[in-house]
């Protein structure tokens, strides 16, 4: 009776899934210099482009980094793309070389069980990328295990970003006086 609690709470937890959200910076990067940017092309997607440009744009903004001016050359650009897709995942259990049985004779255990799972993954990965020597400065990703068909959220969006952009490094940037 006492396994029925934590039966019950693996049950409502099981298909819950959790955000994955890594980054990297390139060695030798200095990224508090990098004070301005530009947007790349657009995504395919406009009401995605338009969340992921929106999200970025205040964070960066927070961190006193702000659009080029027109006709100013950027410090860096913003890329981002989307990817849902399916995963695979085969786990395989290690053998027990033998077992004692019930009336102490030796069990030997069947061939090693493995399952296969197949789901779904969704990913935002953002790249900042130097705009003079057009290479990758940072990247930031966050991906989420769909349990159910992907829906438009904006609120999924938006957590992706939030959870991306407090990976990266740089607090703030000191502007010069003047």
């Amino acid at each position: 009776m006492n396994r029925l609690p934590v039966l019950a709470l693996v049950a409502l937890t099981g298909g819950c899934a959790s955000w994955t959200v890594k980054s990297e910076t390139s060695p030798g990067a200095q990224l508090a210099h990098y004070q301005t940017y530009a947007w790349a092309a657009p995504s395919d997607d406009p009401l995605l482009d338009q969340r992921v440009r929106d999200g970025v744009a205040s964070r960066l903004a927070a961190r006193g980094i702000h659009p080029a001016a027109p006709g100013q050359a950027p410090d860096f650009l913003v890329t981002y793309r989307q990817e849902t897709g399916p995963r695979v995942q085969t786990v395989v259990n290690d053998v027990v070389p033998w077992a004692p049985g019930a009336s102490g004779g030796v069990v030997v255990p069947p061939l090693p069980a493995s399952a296969t799972y197949i789901y779904t993954e969704t990913s935002l990965i953002v790249d900042f990328v130097d705009a003079r020597s057009n290479r990758v400065i940072w990247r930031g990703y966050a991906s989420y295990v769909l349990d159910k068909p992907p829906a438009v959220s904006g609120a999924k969006t938006e957590q992706a970003v939030g959870k991306i952009m407090r990976k990266y490094p740089v607090a703030a940037v000191s502007r010069p006086a003047g």
